[in-house]
């Protein structure tokens, strides 16, 4: 059987963002902030962020900040090949 994974994102304003789904924060400076949520490794890139709210009890963290870009990792493993895949 599948697993129902779900995340939700709200940004607002380019300045606020609430994440659901977050199992832990990876790493995070002013700069970039980086979450591994239910659906992938998500990062955040962006100037004078900061993590205003985790609760890893409920999966929700929010940051603010001047938010310029929000990426998923594919699948949370890098695009790279192995070299003995075919």
């Amino acid at each position: 059987m599948q697993e129902n994974k779900v995340s939700e994102i709200k940004l607002s304003d380019r300045k606020h963002m609430s994440v659901s789904g977050v199992g832990e924060i990876l790493s995070f400076d002013d700069r970039s902030v980086v979450l591994d949520t239910a659906l992938g490794t998500l990062h955040i890139d962006g100037n004078s962020l900061a993590v205003k709210r985790l609760d890893l009890e409920t999966g929700q963290a929010s940051v603010s900040g001047d938010i310029n870009g929000i990426f998923y990792l594919e699948n949370g493993k890098s695009k790279k090949r192995r070299k003995d895949a075919r």
